[in-house]
């Protein structure tokens, strides 16, 4: 995921023509289903997302009712 250089930004932003802005890399991947080796996803995966999906739409009825 592509993120701002705050490190190049902070050296930068007293600068006449304006701080430089420049992306870079975090290394960090997006969050996704558990997947085996022919690139489906795994059973424990799918019934944990289908948890957390029942969980947060649980949570969000009961807002939509309490409020």
């Amino acid at each position: 995921m592509l993120k701002i250089d705050m490190d190049m930004y902070a050296l930068t932003r007293d600068r006449l023509g304006g701080p430089i802005i420049q992306y870079v890399d975090d290394g960090i991947e997006p969050m996704s289903p558990p997947i085996d080796e022919n690139g489906n996803v795994t059973l424990a995966g799918a019934i944990s997302y289908t948890i957390t999906l029942v969980a947060i739409a649980g949570l969000f009825a009961y807002l939509m009712l309490a409020i």
